[in-house]
């Protein structure tokens, strides 16, 4: 082999990257400095780390398709805020008065658009978590959506994907998306969703590449029929039921009864819109 040769294509590459990091990518000047260390004090280690983890085509195309649901949403949006601008509003709980400036500064810089007229209860502990999850599985008369960043080939997951199956073959619409990575991680395969497909029901597998460790769908996300929901810090895992080496595992969920379950209903189309192209 012509080493010689190769060293030279390796460095030429190299340059190419570094021309690539500096002119059009656009990294802030941290990043920038660190990419280019890398490439040319490692050359080789600097080429493949790169083509693994420098790109940024994932960011670009996620940012892209941001940019299209941020355009969709900004109407709904603009005219809450303007009620809000406007004193217009009323709300129907009169102590949520106290807390206009508050729910004006989220409406402003977060677009966390205000819904009323909900109950909320919160979860602490997985298994009184997931008892309300399989109780709303089973009461669920239309649909059944579920976003979550890891569901493991455990006990607990098989038995979140017996649910799903049951209420598939019911005829109702359930739709499981699940990050392929986090997933993957756990033994999660589409071989361990065959009784909910083989049930009728549907799985989307976000970013299916496990080459890169950015921009996952770290959510966990479920609605039933439109009107109940849940999202917190519980994957779905023995772990998280604390049967995991760690053992008791303490995190935050909520369950949402009302308008705000939409809104995660909304969240939920939209990462299926991207996952799936529906």
């Amino acid at each position: 082999m012509d080493w010689p040769l190769v060293t030279g294509v390796i460095y030429l590459l190299n340059t190419l990257f570094a021309i690539i990091v500096i002119f059009f990518e656009r990294r802030n000047p941290t990043a920038t400095l660190a990419w280019l260390m890398v490439l040319f004090f490692l050359p080789l280690v600097g080429f493949v780390l790169y083509l693994f983890l420098g790109q940024n085509y994932t960011r670009q195309r996620l940012f892209t398709l941001k940019a299209k649901d941020d355009a969709t949403l900004r109407s709904i949006f603009e005219e809450q805020h303007r009620r809000f601008l406007e004193s217009q509003h009323r709300f129907s709980n009169p102590e949520a008065e106290r807390y206009r400036d508050v729910i004006l500064a989220l409406l402003r810089r977060n677009r966390a658009f205000l819904t009323e007229g909900n109950r909320v209860e919160i979860y602490t502990d997985g298994s009184e978590l997931f008892d309300a999850l399989f109780a709303a599985i089973r009461d669920a008369r239309h649909h059944i959506h579920l976003e979550y960043f890891i569901v493991n080939n455990d006990e607990l997951g098989r038995e979140v994907v017996h649910a799903l199956a049951a209420k598939a073959a019911e005829g109702l619409e359930v739709r499981l998306l699940f990050d392929a990575l986090g997933t993957r991680a756990g033994g999660g395969s589409r071989a361990a969703f065959r009784e909910l497909t083989d049930a009728g029901g549907r799985i989307g597998v976000f970013f299916p590449s496990v080459y890169r460790i950015n921009y996952r769908n770290h959510r966990k996300i479920a609605v039933i029929d439109g009107r109940i929901g849940f999202i917190g810090g519980f994957n779905i895992g023995d772990e998280y039921l604390g049967r995991g080496p760690l053992g008791y595992w303490r995190d935050t969920a909520v369950k949402i009864t009302g308008q705000a379950a939409k809104m995660l209903q909304l969240r939920f189309f939209l990462d299926w819109n991207f996952t799936t192209g529906e």
